[in-house]
């Protein structure tokens, strides 16, 4: 990343928090993936966390990713608008569940 510190600043602002807020976020996303999906702990109560900060810090990252950070060719054959590259993965997994169910 060609500057870290203006990339964060950035993101908080397009996201509207700080970054205590932003660091609990990433708190919630991280102690559900521990405790339920990577591990099942012994906690009765499944939490999940709402991720709509998560989804629009990673449609950020990536219009960042492909305005600033790399060259022609790099993203050769990926969709450059990630809408288009999430709807397709969509088509594709609805395809394959349909097909095997």
């Amino acid at each position: 990343m060609s500057d870290p510190t203006q990339f964060k600043t950035q993101l908080l602002d397009h996201l509207g928090i700080d970054e205590a807020a932003f660091q609990r976020e990433i708190a919630a996303a991280r102690r559900y993936r521990d405790k339920f999906l990577a591990h099942l702990d012994s906690a009765e109560v499944m939490n999940i966390p709402i991720l709509d900060i998560a989804k629009k810090a990673v449609w950020f990252y990536h219009a960042h990713v492909v305005e600033h950070e790399v060259t022609p060719g790099d993203l050769d054959g990926l969709p450059v608008e990630l809408d288009t590259g999430y709807a397709q993965c969509e088509r594709q997994a609805e395809a394959t569940y349909e097909h095997n169910a």
